[in-house]
């Protein structure tokens, strides 16, 4: 068996396919890695408030609930005194950046782009890119990369080959089924991505 240090990745970017390479994590960094991703992966809201037992529990047919967590949180925020709403606004901006830190940590560290990727400069000139930081730069405000990247951070370093065959096929499947699929437990990178933006309020369902 011939191991690279690193996995080779290609990640579809505005219909365009680049090679990425992700680098091979010993288990340490692995363990760093997926203890701050969970992190980061949690909105503050998250930590702050949760649904009381009564219409806040009730759910539609389509087993979604039909108070949005959003709109709970928004409600209790008015409710909260002057000096509970100043805790959660730092803990807001400390959450942030600590996602901003994470984000520099992950893709210095674990991120290089094979080739394809092409920077046009001001003055016209071009700049082939390769250093995961400057992926980062010029990326930072898209949730849809950030979240491919970071996925696939996690992906390649904790799954087999026949695993990551069948989370592609079942990423297939949902994407050509004319039937939404349930959801599945676990931090969402959209989640991780929006909080650098602090729209903690926004979307977030927690059960």
């Amino acid at each position: 068996m011939r191991l690279l240090s690193y996995y080779p990745k290609t990640i579809e970017i505005d219909g365009e396919e680049i090679p990425f390479r992700i680098k091979r994590q010993a288990m340490e960094e692995n363990v760093d890695f997926i203890n701050r991703l969970t992190e980061v992966g949690t909105p503050t809201a998250a930590r702050f408030f949760f649904r009381e037992a009564g219409p806040e529990q009730e759910r539609d047919e389509e087993g979604k609930h039909k108070i949005g967590f959003a709109e709970i949180v928004a409600k209790k925020l008015n409710a909260f005194t002057p000096e509970g709403r100043a805790k959660y606004e730092a803990a807001k901006a400390e959450d942030t950046e600590k996602a901003k830190a994470f984000f520099i940590y992950a893709f210095e560290k674990f991120v290089t782009v094979e080739s394809g990727l092409i920077e046009v400069l001001p003055d016209g000139t071009e700049k082939s890119v390769t250093d995961g930081i400057d992926v980062l730069r010029l990326f930072g405000a898209r949730e849809d990369v950030l979240s491919k990247i970071l996925e696939a951070i996690r992906v390649e370093n904790t799954l087999g080959a026949e695993q990551k065959k069948i989370l592609q096929s079942g990423i297939v499947s949902s994407r050509t089924s004319s039937e939404p699929g349930p959801d599945r437990p676990g931090p969402k990178q959209e989640t991780i991505a929006a909080s650098v933006k602090s729209s903690d309020t926004e979307g977030a369902e927690v059960a």
